[in-house]
């Protein structure tokens, strides 16, 4: 199969495309191996932008305008565009995109790997099985404007060359993410359905009943993907170098490390699957002296966090991270409370406080709660991104609530605002960073023999303004008699309280 120009073809084969004189000549959209119609497109930023409206309509489903973003539906499912970010919602599910979507010409624009996923996800959602792919430049019949209905088109045109091979690294059942580290790069598969793997020399064979694909951060790492009878094989596999693989749970997780070479040690930055090099990270200077950590208790004063079973979570909090501040001081770090009382502090207080005090690192000690009929119990660790179910989703909306004038605020509001920042921040290193940190975290819970739950993200409003690695602990459930008893127990409040500076100790030494 013939393979698109390389990017500076790609750009000069638009510029042509995209005269006054052609201005709607698209790609051609294809839906299980049959074409559907040219989908308008244009080059912004040495990317390429498709109209997610036109793509919709082409694919039997119905966009329309709402809240200054665009919604389209399919059946009961539905996606909608938010202005400004670089996400979308599918329902509770917030899927990330390469670039921001955009407004300009009376159209919503989308990248073309993006509009793909989030497309094939909104149709599969609605109970299609289907696989879209692009089939080159189309004939560049002229495309309506958004809000003219069309139905769906389907030309007899044969397959022309893909404009990319590459697939955003989400997948119904495994996701991928790569870490650059200055000894070794890091691959992280995360999946919910089966999975087996195998060591090779240099890497690993994995096999997987879930669309699993990648692009290799570096060329030295080889990738190779194939797909037979509804099984996904992938190797990934650097010659010369040593690698080491593990499992994790709370998700589950293969961890995959490939060892550089002495020869080819590379500074620490994070790696990205975007077209574009990521900038390199500004240095801390070495802290001479101990670590500091910022440990903050949760809500405090006349917001009195989750209150169950005779519990309110602000006391148990400020408990929990007294302890730990202790622990963390016999450990030989520095440790400093936001609050060390029962007073009330802004959310963007606490991580104010952290920068100012040049923090190296910020933990912020909460209490989960579920509504009345659900059950669950054990610690979570949160960082802050992008939400990673519906239940880290509403537990964000709540912690991210203030109390204003004696009442809740909106939690919604500071959630919706931080969506649009997310996009940006998934190319930042301080995810990286914390993802990490909460891994340590969590390995040294499970050590200490805590019922280690997960580590998982969502966009916390406490933790926005953090320039350190940053965490959200959430202890337990005070929602669950049995465990809100045991958080309230000083020997357990020991126990969990040891575990966690063990864990932010081997993060930071």
């Amino acid at each position: 199969m013939s393979r698109w120009p390389g990017p500076k073809i790609l750009i000069t084969v638009l510029c042509v495309f995209l005269l006054p004189g052609n201005a709607w000549a698209g790609w051609l959209l294809s839906e299980n191996g049959n074409a559907v119609g040219d989908i308008p497109v244009r080059e912004q930023e040495a990317d390429v932008f498709v109209s997610i409206g036109e793509m919709a309509r082409q694919l039997g489903c119905y966009p329309k305008t709402l809240n200054d973003g665009l919604l389209v539906r399919k059946g009961s499912a539905s996606i909608q565009v938010v202005p400004n970010a670089a996400a979308v919602w599918l329902g509770y599910e917030i899927i990330p995109l390469r670039r921001k979507a955009f407004l300009a010409d009376q159209r919503w624009w989308m990248d073309s790997e993006s509009a793909l996923l989030v497309m094939e996800k909104l149709l599969v959602k609605s109970g299609e099985k289907v696989r879209l792919k692009w089939n080159g430049v189309g004939d560049g019949s002229p495309a309506p404007s958004e809000e003219e209905p069309r139905p769906v088109a389907v030309k007899p045109v044969a397959p022309k060359p893909r404009p990319s091979d590459k697939v955003v690294d989400t997948a119904e059942n495994v996701s991928v993410r790569w870490g650059n580290h200055t000894d070794r790069i890091r691959m992280v598969l995360e999946y919910s359905g089966k999975l087996s793997y195998r060591d090779v020399p240099g890497g690993v064979e994995i096999e997987t009943d879930g669309r699993v694909a990648t692009v290799s951060p570096d060329p030295s790492i080889s990738i190779k993907t194939v797909s037979s009878e509804g099984r996904w094989r992938l190797s990934a596999v650097a010659s010369g170098w040593v690698s080491k693989s593990f499992e994790l749970d709370s998700p589950r997780r293969l961890v995959i490390d490939f060892m550089r070479p002495s020869s080819s040690v590379a500074p620490e930055k994070p790696v990205l699957a975007s077209p574009k090099p990521a900038p390199i990270p500004h240095k801390k200077p070495a802290r001479k002296g101990k670590p500091l950590v910022v440990i903050d208790a949760g809500h405090g004063g006349k917001d009195p966090g989750a209150v169950a079973n005779g519990y309110r979570e602000k006391i148990i909090a400020l408990q929990i991270a007294k302890r730990l501040a202790s622990h963390v001081r016999a450990l030989g770090m520095d440790a400093r409370l936001t609050r060390d009382d029962d007073r009330y502090l802004k959310l963007n207080t606490r991580t104010t406080l952290a920068n100012r005090w040049d923090a190296d690192a910020f933990v912020s000690v909460h209490l989960n709660a579920l509504p009345k009929g659900r059950h669950a119990k054990g610690v979570e660790i949160y960082i802050m991104a992008l939400p990673t179910d519906k239940d880290a989703m509403a537990l964000a909306k709540i912690e991210n609530a203030e109390i204003v004038n004696g009442s809740n605020g909106n939690g919604g509001d500071k959630t919706d605002i931080l969506l649009s920042i997310l996009g940006d921040m998934q190319q930042n290193n301080k995810i990286q960073e914390s993802t990490s940190f909460a891994e340590a975290l969590f390995s040294s819970g499970k050590s200490g023999g805590l019922p280690m739950r997960r580590v998982a993200q969502a966009p916390f409003y406490v933790l926005r303004g953090a320039a350190m690695p940053a965490v959200l602990l959430e202890t337990g459930f005070i929602s669950e008699k049995s465990e809100a008893r045991l958080l309230a127990n000083p020997s357990y409040q020991e126990k969990l309280a040891k575990a966690m500076a063990k864990g932010i100790a081997a993060y930071l030494k």
